[in-house]
């Protein structure tokens, strides 16, 4: 095989089609298998592989304890592989079965070490009973020891662990009882709550590989999944006519969909959205996705799983049935069941690209080649595409659609509303930036209002720089109506309220608190005001000041909060959206509430609405009796 063909193979690792390419995807598997095909595996340098590793001296005697912590599929038993190679010096345990083994040795300058490394913490836990129980206790003993600058024997001892989030504290809380434990377990959940380790020298480091931006991983993903020479190898050695990189092919097509900046930026901008949600995707998801928009083919005749193997390639080239594999059904696995979809995905999935639309961007996909009003359009986004020629497969189905109309639920209902998801997808990815005022590309996603927060809101806050205040005004609307019940079209003042029952009711119209917004007030508090948010959260923020003396009462402003406020400003019932935001919006509401005294009255204060929206109030005098 040659290392493009070896290339496709290692492809079919990455993606999860199968109970044996899923097991591929750990890491250490596959780099097994691409040590026996003999290609270089898709590997890039990890922004925190640096500092890492200069934890690490031996020839200066320079040594620490490091936990790679992070969720799963980041990344931490590929960093634990490439220290323990680089610093110890040693690979063959690498290769092996098992999660944790001792490593020792001698440094250059006659220290003698013991190196303790478990690449899965999780993983080499067996949560048992006995002699498990107890060799884990004696593991978890002599770590905390070695945490508290402890040193168990005359020569030097270390360890390097790898850990997701979940099972950091678990395994240290879960033998807590013996004290030595408990005093590290306090260190690491101190580390945790607050991203920091204790002021005194301790000779342990905590590098958490999940902190870091979904957009930097998927740009350093996609530049080495495109830089790999098997790439070179398919142009050089299968671009002949009807080989399976010619120009015809679809891998080939796929390949120049990805390399395209316009279909970049669009996953660039999911990532970094992903990111604002604090989704995590990491980089197991990102390389599977990429794989599968290579290789993925919607027709079960040339991949039984969703997925093309070289024999499916070369079969679908000799039939020329290239449009199978469709570079805008497979990017977000169309091509795969639903629930191989869903874990590959993983936070992609929420966004439901091509499953929403608008009548207008429908209108054009459906009736662009046949109506003036569309045609000029419809043929600078799909008839003239350099990349992806029109899909026979899907023009087929509209001609019959708009030659018969809207037809029943049935195979052919079915299959046209996949084809038409598909024609959705490209033109997320393809409306170019002159076009997207009329055919806004997040308008076919769950997130409507996604270019109003990155370019206005997200991006800024990540530059550090002045926020779009011009947002604030629809998003005090929203605030408003899920906090009053009541149909307010103030984008001025922001009105706390409560009811005679409980602060979170669904209809709360007795005034506590009028706050202006910041450029109504002066900057004097109270007022309400958008800011990006603090040193450890890029997420902007609304921010309320009650008070000169006191910091302000915020809530982080998610691309979903955003989406669901913006929805309720334009006339949404609140629980339409999402249940989640309408709980964490009204317990914002009640931290207000809590943080303004209660004078002791009378009368209260009703809130009303006017005929034209804004609000009025009037003054309830309460009996004495």
């Amino acid at each position: 095989m040659t290392t493009g063909e070896k290339l496709i193979t290692l492809l079919g690792f990455y993606t999860s089609h199968e109970s044996g390419s899923e097991k591929a995807l750990f890491h250490e598997r596959m780099e097994r298998a691409v040590e026996e095909m003999g290609i270089p595996p898709i590997d890039f340098k990890h922004p925190m592989e640096d500092e890492i590793f200069a934890q690490f001296d031996l020839t200066e005697d320079r040594w620490s304890n490091i936990i790679v912590s992070g969720e799963a599929g980041v990344g931490k038993t590929r960093i634990i592989h490439k220290l323990v190679k680089e610093v110890l010096g040693k690979a063959e345990r690498l290769k092996g079965k098992g999660c944790y083994w001792e490593q020792g040795g001698t440094t250059p300058v006659g220290t003698k070490y013991t190196a303790y490394v478990n690449r899965d913490l999780s993983a080499s836990r067996k949560f048992g009973a006995g002699k498990n129980t107890v060799e884990e206790r004696d593991r978890l003993v002599l770590w905390s020891n070695l945490i508290l600058n402890k040193n168990p024997a005359e020569h030097a001892h270390f360890f390097i662990i790898a850990a997701n989030d979940g099972q950091l504290l678990k395994a240290w809380k879960d033998f807590s009882d013996t004290p030595v434990v408990m005093d590290a377990y306090q260190i690491l959940e101190g580390y945790v709550q607050s991203g920091e380790l204790p002021s005194h020298n301790l000779p342990l480091r905590i590098f958490h590989l999940s902190s870091l931006r979904a957009d930097t991983i998927l740009d350093l993903c996609i530049d080495a999944f495109l830089g790999h020479p098997g790439w070179e190898s398919l142009l050089l050695e299968h671009s002949g006519e009807n080989d399976i990189f010619s120009e015809l092919s679809p891998l080939r097509r796929n390949y120049e969909g990805l390399k395209d900046p316009l279909v970049r930026r669009r996953l660039h901008d999911i990532a970094l959205l992903c990111h604002s949600n604090d989704w995590h995707l990491p980089v197991r998801n990102i390389l599977a996705l990429l794989a599968n928009t290579i290789l993925g083919c919607s027709d079960r005749q040339y991949a039984p799983t969703g997925v093309m193997d070289i024999l499916g390639v070369r079969r679908i080239m000799a039939d020329k049935k290239t449009h199978a594999a469709n570079f805008f059904a497979n990017i977000f696995g169309l091509n795969l069941d639903p629930e191989w979809r869903e874990k590959f995905l993983g936070p992609i999935e929420s966004f439901r690209v091509g499953l929403e639309t608008s009548n207008h961007a429908d209108s054009m996909i459906l009736y662009g080649p046949d109506d003036k009003d569309f045609l000029s359009e419809h043929s600078k986004i799909f008839l003239k595409d350099p990349t992806f020629p029109p899909d026979p497969v899907f023009e087929r189905f509209r001609i019959e659609y708009t030659t018969t109309g809207p037809m029943p639920q049935n195979g052919f209902a079915s299959a046209f509303y996949d084809q038409l998801i598909a024609q959705r997808r490209r033109l997320f990815f393809r409306v170019p930036e002159d076009m997207e005022e009329n055919y806004n590309p997040w308008s076919s996603t769950n997130f409507h209002f996604a270019k109003e927060y990155l370019e206005q809101l997200l991006v800024p806050s990540i530059g550090r720089r002045a926020l779009s205040q011009k947002l604030l005004g629809p998003l005090i609307i929203g605030l408003n109506r899920i906090w009053t019940g009541l149909l307010l079209d103030d984008p001025d003042h922001l009105f706390i309220t409560t009811s005679l029952d409980y602060a979170s009711a669904g209809y709360a119209d007795i005034e506590v608190k009028q706050v202006p917004t910041r450029n109504l007030s002066d900057g004097e508090p109270p007022y309400v005001n958008l800011e990006y948010g603090l040193s450890e959260s890029l997420v902007p923020r609304i921010c309320v000041y009650l008070r000169n003396e006191t910091s302000p009462i915020s809530i982080n402003l998610t691309l979903t909060r955003f989406e669901f406020l913006k929805r309720v400003a334009n006339g949404s019932l609140p629980s339409s959206f999402s249940k989640e935001c309408s709980e964490d919006i009204r317990a914002f509401k009640s931290r207000l509430l809590a943080s303004i005294p209660m004078p002791l009255s009378s009368s209260i204060r009703m809130l009303r609405v006017t005929p034209d929206g804004k609000a009025d109030s009037f003054t309830l005098n309460l009996s004495q009796q």
